[in-house]
C-alpha cells in the first residue's frame, strides 16, 4: 500500500507524529482519538482537522439522509435505504455501513437527486463543519465510549453536530428519551418516534394503528404486522418511516415498504430453534444499552451468553432484567468474574472457557420455551476479530449442536 501511495506522490510518514511544514489540511481515522500534542499544534496553527466523512462530503452534492446514535444506526440506515428502493428511489447506503462515502466521491458519483443514506459514528461527527443531511435521525443515547470522551454530555453533543446546519423546516427524527440531550443550538425541526405514546409532532405506534403528526397534518394507519416485531425492532421500523416520510415517501408505502425488511445479521437475528429453545444472536450488542433492549425486546426465561473486553459502563441498568427475565448466565472473556461479581446475587452464574462451551452448555440446560440469547454488552477484541466473528461462531455452535 505505501508503495502504490509514494508512486501517486503523496509522503507516507510513520512512527510519531510531529509538527510538519507545507501541511494544508489533516484527514484523521475515525479510530484515531484527536488529541494529545500534535492534534494541540493543528488546533493552534489554524491547520483544518477533518475526517474521511466530512472531507469527502465537501465534493458531493447530492440529498442526504443521516442515522447517528448509541444503537440500532446500522439497522435504521438499512431500513431507510430499503423503504426508498422499494418505493422506487435507489438510494445508496454509505459510511459507517463499511461502504466509505469518499469512495462514492472519487469514483465520481458526486452530484445527482439520488440520495445517499448514511450511517455516522460520534467518531465521524467530532470534524463536521460544513455537513448537510436535509434528514436527520437520532435512534437513541446512552452511555458508551467513555474512553475517548471526558463526560456522557460530550458523547451525546458530538452526536448532534450532524445537525450543526439543519435548517429550521428540515426534519431531525429523535427517538424514546433524546430529545432533552437535544442542545439549544440545533435549528432543525424536532420529530419524535416511540411506541405506546402519542406525542404532538412525529411518528408514534399505539393500539394496532401507528399516527403520524406534523403540525395541524395527522394521519393514521392501522399496521396490525408490527406485532411481529421484537420491540427494538418496532422502534427502529418507526425512526426509518418517520425518516422516509420526511423525504416525501407517502406513509402508508412507507410501512408498506418495510414488511419485506429483512433483519441484519448479529443483531437480534433469530437463528434456529433447539429442542424447543429460541436462539438469538446479537453480538453487535457491544455495550449495556444494547443489551438492555435486547433484554426487553425478548420473552423470557432467557438464557444469557455475555462478556468479552469491557467498555466500562456501568451494569446497574441490566439488574432488573437479569433478576426476573434471565434463568442463567454464561459468561466468557476478560469481563466474565466482573459480570459474575454483579450478577452473582441475581440469578444462576456460569464461567465457560469458550464460547462453544457456553453454548453447549447452555443448550443441555435449557428447557422448551426458554431463549439462548447471545448479547455480550461488550467488545469482542479479547477473543475474536469482531463482532461478526462472535456472531458466526455462535450460529455455527448452534447451528451443529447435538444432544
Amino acid at each position: 500500500m505505501r508503495t502504490e501511495w509514494e508512486a501517486r506522490g503523496v509522503r507516507m510518514l510513520t512512527g510519531r507524529l510531529e509538527p510538519m511544514e507545507r501541511l494544508d489540511f489533516c484527514v484523521v481515522s475515525p479510530g484515531v482519538p484527536p488529541f494529545g500534542p500534535f492534534f494541540t499544534w493543528l488546533r493552534q496553527a489554524r491547520i483544518p482537522l477533518l475526517g474521511e466523512l466530512e472531507l469527502a462530503c465537501r465534493f458531493l452534492e447530492r440529498p442526504i439522509l443521516a442515522v447517528t446514535g448509541t444503537n440500532g444506526k446500522t439497522t435504521v440506515t438499512h431500513m431507510i435505504q430499503h423503504i426508498l428502493n422499494r418505493c422506487g428511489i435507489p438510494a445508496e447506503a454509505v459510511g459507517n455501513v463499511g461502504y466509505p462515502v469518499s469512495r462514492v466521491a472519487a469514483e465520481g458519483r458526486r452530484t445527482g437527486e439520488v440520495p445517499l443514506v448514511m450511517e455516522v459514528s460520534s467518531y465521524q461527527c467530532e470534524t463536521m463543519e460544513y455537513f448537510h443531511p436535509v434528514v436527520a435521525v437520532v435512534t437513541n443515547l446512552a452511555p458508551d465510549h467513555l474512553d475517548r470522551y471526558n463526560s456522557i454530555r460530550e458523547y451525546y453533543e458530538v452526536k448532534f453536530r450532524m445537525c450543526i446546519h439543519q435548517a429550521p423546516g428540515e426534519a431531525l427524527w429523535l427517538g424514546p428519551m433524546v430529545e432533552g440531550n437535544c442542545p439549544r443550538w440545533v435549528r432543525s425541526k424536532r420529530m419524535s418516534f416511540a411506541v405506546d405514546s402519542l406525542g404532538s409532532q412525529g411518528l408514534f405506534y399505539r393500539n394496532g394503528t401507528v399516527v403520524y403528526r406534523d403540525g395541524s397534518r395527522e394521519e393514521s394507519h392501522a399496521w396490525p404486522s408490527f406485532a411481529k416485531y421484537p420491540a427494538q425492532q418496532g422502534i427502529n421500523a418507526l425512526a426509518a418511516a418517520g425518516a422516509s416520510v420526511s423525504y416525501g415517501i407517502p406513509l402508508a408505502e412507507a410501512l408498506q415498504a418495510i414488511e419485506s425488511f429483512t433483519a441484519l445479521p448479529h443483531r437480534l437475528e433469530f437463528v434456529k430453534e433447539v429442542k424447543g429453545i429460541r436462539c438469538y444472536n446479537d453480538s453487535k450488542a457491544t455495550n449495556v444499552h444494547a443489551v438492555e433492549a435486547a433484554l426487553q425486546s425478548l420473552p423470557g426465561p432467557i438464557r444469557l451468553i455475555a462478556g468479552g473486553q469491557a467498555k466500562g459502563d456501568s451494569l446497574d441498568p441490566l439488574t432488573p432484567l437479569i433478576r426476573e427475565k434471565v434463568r442463567a448466565v454464561y459468561l466468557i472473556g476478560e469481563a466474565a468474574e466482573t459480570f459474575a461479581e454483579a450478577w452473582q446475587p441475581l440469578t444462576e452464574i456460569h464461567l465457560e472457557a469458550t464460547l462453544e462451551a457456553a453454548v453447549d452448555h447452555a443448550l443441555r440446560e435449557g428447557k422448551a420455551g426458554e431463549v439462548l440469547l447471545l448479547s455480550p454488552a461488550c467488545a469482542s477484541w479479547d477473543m475474536f476479530k469482531n463482532y461478526a466473528e462472535r456472531g458466526d461462531r455462535f450460529k455455527r455452535a448452534v447451528e451443529e449442536w447435538k444432544p
